[in-house]
């Protein structure tokens, strides 16, 4: 097993992502409580968070080496497209109406069994076909960005965009697997989860307030 001081934090900084999920997840349970239709958007957002984090913390714990393509690894690539819908569920039910909603939330849990095809049939594809996938999934929300913005407020946008501004960097940033800044310490990989982490914050704090105001809390 891999005793690196990176993976060590890969492992522990993907942890505080678990138990903070878990925390954020009741969080939106209460907010969301009066109401059964924002539950059931909210559920599915915290869980897929919360898989996640879990997965890859568990995948750095139980990593071999390098080429390790073990099923915590196939789950830790799985679990990114959960994340992904699952963050598009809550936005789009709460900032979209009618057919873009539905839509939007379909087209994303319909890429979610994509991923899941594409690990059970090609586990071992390249971490570049992967992280082209995650940024197209995520910048989805260029469709409908209209009516997004029309029924958001400038610090909700702000999230938003931060939000996949930090993901998309991010996502480069595990495709080419550089900067190396301190290698045996903190490189391209720490840097990633770093800003896994602040990128769903971005997104937490604007599902959390939107279920506020949707809900009066």
């Amino acid at each position: 097993m891999v005793k690196k001081r990176e993976e060590l934090f890969n492992v522990y900084s993907h942890l505080l992502g678990t138990l903070a999920g878990i925390a954020g997840t009741v969080l939106l349970i209460i907010a969301a409580a009066g109401s059964t239709a924002h539950l059931l958007v909210v559920l599915p957002y915290g869980v897929s968070v919360i898989f996640m984090f879990s997965a890859s913390s568990l995948h750095h714990m139980f990593k071999i080496n390098e080429n390790d393509n073990n099923l915590w690894h196939r789950m830790d690539r799985l679990a990114i497209y959960f994340m992904i819908a699952g963050t598009y569920t809550p936005v789009c039910f709460l900032y979209l109406e009618g057919g873009w909603r539905w839509t939007m939330i379909g087209i994303q849990w319909g890429l979610v069994l994509f991923g899941f095809v594409s690990q059970v049939v090609f586990p071992g594809a390249s971490r570049v076909l992967y992280s082209v996938i995650y940024l197209v999934m995520g910048w989805l929300a260029v469709i409908p960005l209209h009516r997004l913005v029309e029924a958001m407020t400038a610090g909700e946008i702000l999230l938003l965009v931060s939000g996949g501004l930090i993901f998309t960097a991010g996502g480069i940033i595990y495709a080419i697997k550089r900067p190396l800044l301190y290698p045996g310490r903190f490189s391209f990989h720490e840097l990633f989860h770093v800003l896994i982490l602040l990128g769903v914050v971005c997104h937490y704090l604007l599902i959390y307030r939107a279920v506020g105001a949707a809900t009066g809390v």
